[in-house]
């Protein structure tokens, strides 16, 4: 066995009407991975230096192609990271975008006490044998540029919140770790 990255990248993308956004937006910070599934309050939630960079790398495409700057919401990003965390610590991946209980991403968002008008979510998971791979903001923004529902997601006209969450984890597989 060799050692492997797993990055699991969520991404919420939701349009809200301009009078729900206020207090819950995010402000840079650094974010600490706590190795479970519990959910992440807005409250707890802080984007680090990745989730900032995407934030800008969608937003500078949102402009080329004529479309406003999205808006990262705490109350996005929570369920975004506990999406994140859950699929790093149970190790999975599910194309109908349900956490690992079975749970559905847009009921993710409702259970972390936002009501979005319309729902996209983008997920990306990643892996590799070379323990110094990194899956940065950049390399999931050109997987999804390349991607036409993904990409169809980060420009839709729809959309004017976002929540950015990320996880990465480290464990043991027959006697070394995968990161």
């Amino acid at each position: 066995m060799h050692p492997r990255l797993v990055v699991v990248i969520c991404l919420f993308l939701t349009g809200v009407m301009v009078a729900t956004l206020g207090s819950a937006v995010a402000s840079p910070g650094s974010s600490v991975l706590v190795p479970s599934a519990a959910y992440t309050t807005a409250a707890e939630y802080s984007p680090d230096a990745e989730e900032c960079g995407f934030l800008t790398l969608i937003n500078n495409y949102r402009a080329q192609n004529n479309r406003q700057p999205l808006t990262l919401l705490k109350t996005l990003s929570a369920p975004a990271e506990h999406h994140s965390v859950d699929m790093a610590v149970n190790n999975y991946w599910h194309d109908d975008h349900t956490l690992f209980d079975g749970t559905t991403f847009d009921q993710n968002i409702h259970n972390h006490a936002y009501a979005p008008l319309t729902v996209g979510e983008n997920i990306l998971y990643g892996w590799n044998t070379n323990s110094s791979y990194n899956l940065t903001a950049q390399l999931a923004f050109d997987q999804w540029k390349a991607s036409p529902s993904h990409n169809s997601n980060m420009l839709s006209s729809n959309f004017t919140a976002i929540g950015i969450g990320r996880a990465t984890i480290v464990r043991n597989v027959s006697g070394q770790n995968r990161t």
